[in-house]
């Protein structure tokens, strides 16, 4: 199964395959993200993979959206001051163009309650992280993570990764133009 790009850009931007690799950036000064792999899975292994690869489930259940992600030194030294990778799993019910999802008291302006910020967990995961951008010719570290939104209501859902200040992620150039990383899931009513 393979994952497609959402874009509200148009038809010919929502064909493309959203794992592509976004080429590195000269400047590694800066935080910098990449997804290599995404999808939709009921459940995630002891190997941290997907145990199954979704593009749809049933009403009720409880999928998982996990992501493979690579990401430089400077990403890995904001991680360790924040606590979390500075982006967020968001999750969003559409019925046509419109979303279902609404503000959360609980978070910052502009936030919906289908914002997921994904945790980094114990200093010992930054210090293994660090040996893997140490040791790598690329300087960068892979990183698996997932998040899950409760239980899915019927409809078109979306998840778009996007950056703590709300920009996209994106996961592939078109015509000189960024696609953002936006993954579907149809969830059915029986």
């Amino acid at each position: 199964m393979t994952q497609r790009v959402f874009s509200w850009l148009g038809p010919a931007l929502a064909a493309g395959v959203a794992v592509a690799a976004i080429p590195a950036q000269a400047d590694d000064s800066q935080p910098r993200i990449t997804v290599d792999d995404a999808a939709f899975t009921p459940a995630i292994g002891t190997d941290r993979q997907p145990v199954q690869r979704v593009d749809h489930t049933a009403a009720g259940d409880q999928p998982y959206f996990w992501t493979l992600l690579s990401a430089n030194a400077a990403t890995l030294d904001q991680l360790r001051r924040l606590g979390k990778l500075p982006i967020q799993h968001a999750w969003r019910r559409y019925i046509g163009s419109v979303v279902l999802e609404s503000a959360d008291p609980g978070k910052l302006p502009g936030q919906l309650e289908g914002d997921i910020p994904l945790d980094l967990g114990t200093a010992a995961i930054a210090d293994r992280l660090q040996y893997e951008v140490d040791h790598s010719p690329t300087h960068s570290f892979n990183w698996r993570t997932w998040s899950r939104k409760g239980t899915l209501t019927p409809g078109s859902w979306y998840v778009f990764l996007k950056y703590a200040d709300g920009k996209p992620v994106i996961c592939q150039v078109v015509s000189g133009t960024g696609v953002p990383c936006v993954y579907h899931l149809e969830v059915n009513s029986d």
